[in-house]
């Protein structure tokens, strides 16, 4: 006798991936589903066609053996004594309505004592969801048929990871499904009774919670976020949307970001998850699917949810102090995914016109801002989403979107280095030979351990990069404590694996016009990629101090007052702190192609303040000249934020 199962859910997941895994053991496989439609022309046609599509690959299989679950009675309890297996692939949030439909099945097992194994294993992009579904069956059980159960051990609820790409393309015949030549379904080996059957794509695993986690924060992860941002580039298909190289490197970002979390949560290791990774973005890369990012898309508020695919990473990386810059452009591009023929979409933006933002946040996301790490994700969703009041010289309100510069705010000065630090590790994966301009300071003491951390980690390459630093002291030579040679070279270079040749930091001694055109040629001849930068209290950026003249590549200065006065904590006493110093001038500093600039603490408010409130440049805050780049990045604590009105 063929061995019988029923799928519930006759949709594309339902016929193209779990149909054909298991029409390979030549199973008899009964669909059940709400669409009338698609139900009837199952029991009329018994058969449909599966084509897998890829490069250099295009087959098209028949699935037989097939029929509807009968309305007749005696039929249904024949068939509910005789199958082995119930699959579902309905959505995570049907998977209660069907518990009666299931507890039927069981009900008539009882009744004739059946004790043959039956495996039910809701094949859903979640987590536990056949757990939750077996909770939905037993809240309708009676108490005697669930001791039944568990005495027997005759009826299981593994979880399971499924992993296959369905796109919705049309054919010819509507039954027909096309997919990739992928499918995996891995299966809770602790709670699966009876034999594994023999098909290719299953297999039993011990801590499945590892792998349905995988591939949660990998391909669901990545797949999301590849057809957010698609959608707000107006791209159409996940293929065209990973072919542009920012969507790629944002994508492939967050999946090591949330991988990170899998290896330190589950022990995977860190070369074979690399290659987990590379696996599926090249899924991703598959012309043939042309499967939509509206698709991909679709219910943005329950992909936004606490247990999904974009918040449950995050919070994995907070759990472990681990960067998550990339994840959260995710969750930003979700809220923003709209979509008119996704209710869900259509029902998020409504919200976020209507309703407060605080309140739509907390309600998609389920954080509770009761718990540390939960309200700092909330406090970074809010930040991003939130609409920045910004005074224009004219006393109009403009919004933050309008403005050149993109403002983060990070809890405290560890998160501002992690958050600056993200910025170069993302350049640097993308770019091993980047020209970065560096900073000395308060500030760069908050980011030159993180990138260490990364490097490291084997996460970045500083082989071939080269660095601009931006000042140096007239009158103190690299082997002085307190040159910034001396502070590059013992935060941040003998760390790496960096050429010191690379690396050019002003002379402070020797002739001073002959130090000056060295500086002016490293300036012009090696365009920077970044330029980091910290700001001091006054507004002086390196040391372009207030009124001074502030288009020069390259300057000798004198410090201000304040600034000396600053820097005097670096030294014995005021006395000792040079008055004159080596710095690249403001010209010099707009001609990087990014400019990330951070700040930390308080004293620094006025100066983001005079750079984000308002048009104005002037010479009396060089900070505001900043205003004149196209690509500025701004990185300040909450302190500052608040100071500022940015946050309550």
């Amino acid at each position: 006798m063929a061995k019988k199962m029923i799928q519930i859910g006759a949709g594309n997941i339902g016929r193209a991936c779990i149909g054909r895994l298991f029409h390979q053991e030549n199973y008899e496989i009964y669909f059940s589903d709400i669409n009338a439609e698609l139900i009837s022309m199952i029991h009329e046609r018994k058969e449909y066609n599966v084509r897998m599509v890829g490069k250099d690959f295009d087959e098209t299989i028949k699935i037989d053996n097939i029929d509807k679950v009968s309305e007749d009675r005696e039929e249904f309890v024949r068939l509910s004594n005789e199958i082995e297996i119930i699959t579902t692939a309905v959505g995570v949030n049907i998977l209660p309505k069907i518990a009666s439909f299931i507890v039927d099945i069981i009900n008539i097992r009882h009744k004739y004592q059946n004790n043959n194994p039956l495996n039910i294993m809701a094949c859903e992009n979640t987590t536990g969801a056949s757990s939750k579904l077996k909770e939905s069956v037993y809240n309708l059980l009676d108490l005697n048929i669930r001791e039944w159960i568990e005495k027997e051990k005759n009826i299981a609820f593994p979880n399971v990871a499924i992993d296959c790409i369905v796109p919705n393309i049309e054919n010819e015949n509507p039954l027909t499904v096309t997919c990739e030549n992928f499918a995996d379904l891995i299966i809770d080996r602790n709670v699966f009774i009876g034999d594994l059957p023999n098909v290719e794509g299953l297999s039993l695993k011990e801590n499945l919670n590892a792998y349905i986690e995988r591939k949660l924060f990998t391909l669901n992860t990545g797949h999301a976020i590849t057809a957010y941002l698609g959608a707000q580039k107006n791209k159409e298909t996940i293929y065209e949307a990973i072919n542009d190289s920012e969507i790629k490197n944002i994508v492939l970002g967050a999946m090591r970001e949330s991988g990170e979390v899998l290896i330190k949560r589950h022990g995977f290791k860190s070369e074979e998850h690399e290659a987990y990774i590379q696996k599926i973005l090249n899924r991703f890369f598959n012309p043939y699917l042309k499967d939509s990012v509206f698709r991909v898309g679709r219910e943005p508020m329950r992909k936004l949810s606490y247990n999904d695919r974009l918040i449950k990473p995050i919070l994995g990386t907070l759990e472990y102090n681990l960067r998550h810059d990339n994840l959260l452009k995710g969750v930003i591009s979700a809220f923003k995914f709209y979509s008119p023929d996704d209710k869900e979409s259509v029902e998020l933006k409504n919200m976020l016109k209507n309703e407060k933002l605080e309140k739509v946040i907390l309600k998609i996301t389920e954080l509770d801002i009761n718990k540390e790490k939960e309200k700092e994700l909330y406090n970074e969703i809010y930040n991003e989403l939130k609409p920045k009041k910004i005074l224009n010289k004219n006393k109009k309100i403009q919004n933050k979107e309008n403005n050149k510069m993109k403002v983060i705010i990070a809890k405290d000065s560890n998160k501002v280095g992690m958050k600056v630090a993200a910025e170069i590790i993302n350049l640097l994966k993308v770019k091993k030979d980047a020209v970065l301009g560096l900073a000395t300071g308060g500030t760069a003491e908050a980011v030159y351990p993180h990138l260490i951390k990364s490097y490291n980690k084997k996460e970045i390459d500083f082989k071939k990069v080269k660095t601009i630093n931006l000042d140096e002291y007239k009158g103190l030579d690299g082997k002085n404590e307190q040159s910034y040679r001396y502070f590059m070279d013992k935060n941040l270079f003998e760390h790496v694996n960096i050429e010191k040749k690379n690396t050019f930091v002003p002379k402070g001694i020797g002739d001073k016009e002959k130090n000056l055109k060295e500086f002016n040629d490293k300036i012009n001849k090696s365009p920077r990629d970044l330029q980091l930068l910290g700001v001091g209290a006054n507004g002086h950026i390196a040391f372009n101090e207030p009124n001074d003249f502030l288009h020069s590549d390259a300057l000798c200065v004198r410090l201000d007052k304040k600034t000396i006065k600053a820097n005097s904590r670096y030294f014995k006493s005021e006395k000792q702190v040079p008055k004159e110093a080596f710095s690249m001038g403001m010209g010099g500093i707009l001609k990087a192609k990014k400019i990330v600039i951070a700040a930390i603490g308080k004293n620094k408010s006025s100066a983001i303040k005079e750079l984000l409130s308002h048009d104005k440049i002037t010479t009396k805050c060089p900070v505001t000249f900043l205003k004149l780049h196209n690509n500025v990045t701004v990185i300040i604590d909450e302190e500052i934020a608040k100071a500022i009105g940015y946050i309550k």
